[in-house]
């Protein structure tokens, strides 16, 4: 019997790592026996203006019109299980409480931290935040940990909802996407102790295919590479003062920055935030890629996209993918600048092999396929 699947995610303002996670979860799941409907928020919901935000806030806190939504798509599609990603800021928990009513089952994956703090990435001014996991949830208002008073209330009524129509029970499975972000999960809250699954983000196949399908282009020195926001939360402070000591090599940066950029050493390039076809084809230029976040990412999809490139990645303990450095035998993990820097010495040393890599099978989509099948099969 055909299992009727509905998959459900709130888009950002912009392309994440959330939005490819989601979306090749929906290419590999087309491709199987499942029974495949989907319900995306798209991104030119996210709210611009005063009256947008109001309506945010309260949407983000019990949203009505979605609840009625959501209640109809399973009824008239006889849905048996509705799997969320990302609820906010239109879906809210009344997605999840509409869905419970026609009992079909819930998953739901935690892509952040948000459902145990308000913070949402445990930061706060770019710095580690866990006052709101020692002392409760009040005082990111108090803290202002969004930057915005009026953010910092909605993210705090959210959680509060959260809390009052008891997430817990509501869900039938919470899958993580990493060790790490499971651990951190569990040591605040044991309520998802006993409903929860790890599977990690993956690589489609045709992913996979088109990162592998570049020739390294060697220009004569090594090259470091750095993705993502260049932000002080992503540790691109950090990637600068590798830059600087280590000025012997090339190091490019690829992501949008609002930030002021012209104090930077003469051998760091900032690429821009590029396509992702054309940072496929950067990798290929690369030898090195570090993630040098010093505060708490659930995994790093640009770090396995590295890996699948063929490339030596360099990850802090704050990033989920350092969970799995026994899986790769590219992956490195250290928290520290100075250990950073030896280790990129270190490798620099050595000849860069070959990109055409085992890639290991629980990060492809065959691996994907077998765990969530299997979490699936066991909600029955």
């Amino acid at each position: 019997m055909t299992t009727n699947l509905l998959l459900i995610h709130n888009e950002y303002g912009k392309f994440s790592g959330e939005e490819a996670a989601f979306y090749s979860q929906v290419e590999v799941l087309q491709k199987s026996d499942y029974k495949v409907s989907t319900y995306v928020k798209t991104s030119s919901c996210t709210p611009k203006g005063k009256f947008a935000m109001v309506r945010a806030l309260v949407s983000g806190v019990f949203s009505f019109s979605e609840f009625y939504k959501v209640y109809k798509l399973v009824k008239t599609n006889k849905i048996d299980i509705v799997h969320f990603h990302n609820i906010y800021p239109w879906l809210s928990i009344s997605s999840l409480i509409a869905a419970k009513l026609l009992n079909a089952k819930v998953v739901l994956t935690l892509h952040n931290f948000k459902h145990i703090c308000p913070s949402s990435t445990l930061t706060h001014n770019g710095k580690l935040y866990l006052q709101s996991l020692r002392k409760g949830a009040y005082v990111t208002v108090l803290d202002n940990v969004q930057g915005n008073i009026f953010k910092s209330i909605g993210y705090y009524l959210r959680f509060l909802s959260e809390r009052l129509f008891k997430l817990e029970k509501i869900v039938d499975k919470f899958i993580f996407v990493s060790e790490m972000q499971s651990d951190i999960y569990k040591s605040y809250n044991r309520k998802f102790t006993n409903k929860s699954v790890v599977i990690p983000n993956f690589l489609t196949a045709s992913k996979i295919n088109e990162i592998q399908r570049y020739k390294y282009q060697k220009n004569g020195k090594v090259n470091i590479g750095f993705v993502g926001r260049l932000s002080q939360d992503k540790g691109f402070d950090l990637f600068i003062s590798i830059a600087q000591k280590l000025n012997k090599f090339d190091f490019y940066a690829y992501g949008a920055s609002g930030a002021d950029l012209h104090l930077l050493p003469k051998n760091l390039n900032i690429v821009g935030e590029l396509s992702q076809s054309d940072l496929f084809i950067e990798y290929s230029k690369l030898d090195i890629l570090i993630i040098p976040s010093k505060n708490y990412e659930t995994f790093s999809l640009a770090a396995l996209e590295g890996l699948a490139a063929g490339l030596n990645v360099i990850v802090t303990n704050k990033v989920g993918i350092s969970s799995y450095f026994d899986k790769f035998k590219t992956l490195y993990v250290a928290d520290k600048f100075i250990d950073i820097c030896l280790i990129v010495e270190t490798i620099a040393t050595e000849t860069r092999q070959n990109n055409n890599v085992a890639f290991n099978n629980m990060f492809t989509e065959k691996g994907y396929l077998e765990m969530i099948s299997k979490t699936y099969g066991g909600l029955n």
